[in-house]
């Protein structure tokens, strides 16, 4: 037993080895050089579930015959897209047709709906849709929503979602102003010029509700 506490004593007043001084070290330049991580993306809050009878939906399984897409093919704008992005079997991606990789240029695209929605009947309507692509710079690539009266002016409602969100994210607008008649709809894209390749930003799932709140 006093062999034991003597070896513990010695272990506890033996000091630790120090760096070894013929040990390589990175230069400060080479340290300089080393990859940073890439940040995180900072989702934003999910809106709660919206409750109520549907209007209108369009998850784009039978096509997008009720849509006019401003890009043609093979341009960046907006393709419908054969792949489970945002749950079945297309989607709708403001990107490159057949999901191909492309470098950003600056410009806009519009994915218009053909014929208004009659909201003559609703008193709380609102929009929901879902969102997912990562680029960085997250705000190389923006889908946001715009609204008006048949014949009116677009205006945008809700947020301008960016390309930040490696999971589907949810998102909702208020379209109560437009309550009571008829309501044109479009999802306005846009592209910030970048130097890295991404495959776009998916839009799925577009539903408009008579919520209760």
């Amino acid at each position: 037993m006093s062999r034991l506490l003597l070896v513990l004593a010695l272990a506890a007043v033996t000091p630790m080895p120090g760096p070894d001084p013929q040990a390589p070290r990175l230069a400060p330049s080479l340290l300089d050089a080393l990859p940073s991580p890439t940040p995180r993306p900072v989702l934003p809050p999910m809106p709660s579930p919206m409750v109520g009878p549907t209007l209108f939906h369009e998850d784009f399984e039978q096509g997008m015959g009720r849509w006019h897409a401003s890009a043609g093919p093979g341009d960046a704008g907006w393709h419908l897209l054969r792949a489970a992005a945002c749950g079945g079997l297309y989607t709708m991606v403001l990107g490159r047709d057949h999901n191909d990789v492309f470098t950003n240029v600056a410009t806009t695209a519009d994915l218009t709906l053909k014929m208004p929605l009659d909201l003559t009947r609703l008193r709380r309507p609102h929009l929901q849709y879902d969102l997912k692509g990562l680029c960085y710079p997250y705000d190389l690539l923006t889908i946001r929503p715009y609204a008006r009266r048949p014949g009116g002016v677009w205006k945008p409602v809700g947020a301008a979602g960016q390309a930040r969100y490696p999971l589907v994210v949810t998102f909702a607008a208020d379209l109560t102003p437009f309550a009571g008649g008829l309501i044109e709809l479009r999802f306005h894209g846009e592209m910030r010029a970048g130097s890295k390749p991404n495959r776009g930003l998916y839009l799925d799932d577009i539903n408009v509700l008579e919520t209760a709140r």
